[in-house]
């Protein structure tokens, strides 16, 4: 009896993740090493907005090189092309997890994981850290 209730709150509890969870975790255990050692360390609340604009200040924030001279050159050629560069075009969440190399070493990584509008597919996937 005591397994039957597990395995009702463990199907109820897998039933209400959001359509972009389950692409993570299929995503996820398809492309990992070790996909038996995958494990969520946290994953953004809500999925955010994201913009052509935004996606290229993700493209530099690391990079060190200089962002406001790009953004305004891709913001001048989005306009000439009579594209906005504010509009809506997808969401991106940030997922953390730990997972087995192939060495056999627990590593953690944090990823940004880009949507489709629908919030169904994973369009691409950016390491973060």
């Amino acid at each position: 009896m005591k397994k039957m209730l597990f395995i009702c709150l463990t199907l109820l509890l897998a039933s209400c993740q959001e359509p972009y969870e389950k692409a993570i975790d299929k995503y996820y255990k398809s492309h990992l090493d070790d996909p038996g050692s995958y494990e969520v360390v946290s994953t953004s609340n809500t999925p955010q907005k994201l913009t052509p604009t935004s996606y290229i200040v993700f493209q530099y924030e690391n990079s060190g090189k200089v962002l406001l001279e790009k953004l305004e050159t891709f913001r001048t050629n989005c306009k000439k092309q009579g594209k906005d560069p504010n509009e809506f075009i997808g969401y991106y969440v940030e997922h953390e997890y730990r997972a087995k190399n192939s060495f056999g070493a627990n590593i953690t990584h944090k990823d940004r994981i880009y949507f489709d509008k629908e919030l169904k597919q994973i369009i691409n996937i950016e390491r973060i850290k």
